[in-house]
């Protein structure tokens, strides 16, 4: 919660996140995928509203294969 607090306040920082290319999912099995299961505690609505937050023009819902998200760094 904090490193996506962080993103969300200076998102044009690279030293706060990468970016991971997903494939045709959802937002869960990507964080889980990206993160590993423990991301599955987090606040499912705080995550994706930071998310598209940062993300602009990318459907969070349904990732497409190739999609490019930017997710901060732990």
């Amino acid at each position: 919660v904090n490193a996506m607090s962080a993103l969300q306040s200076d998102p044009n920082n690279a030293s706060l996140y990468r970016i991971v290319t997903a494939n045709d999912e959802d937002l869960t099995s990507f964080l889980k995928r990206t993160y590993g299961a423990g991301s599955l505690t987090l606040p499912r609505f705080f995550v994706q509203s930071a998310l598209q937050t940062i993300n602009p023009g990318i459907n969070l819902e349904k990732l497409n294969a190739g999609d490019k998200v930017k997710v901060p760094k732990l």
